[in-house]
């Protein structure tokens, strides 16, 4: 039996943007994967973010 709420069935597609101990983390979530990119300063992390948010056709980037 499948199981609706596991991630791998997820379609939710999201971007966000967190600090932690000074490096920058993006985390994009695509058709139920889930991938995450590292940054030395903010800007790199806010700039990536970014891209990922218009190529994915999402509205905002979020902040955790």
């Amino acid at each position: 039996m499948l199981n609706p709420y596991s991630a791998e069935h997820c379609t939710v597609n999201s971007v966000s943007i967190t600090e932690v101990c000074g490096e920058w983390h993006v985390l994009v979530q695509e058709d139920g994967k889930e991938s995450a990119r590292t940054f030395v300063t903010e800007q790199y992390a806010l700039n990536y973010a970014e891209g990922q948010r218009l190529r994915l056709h999402l509205n905002k980037v979020m902040r955790i």
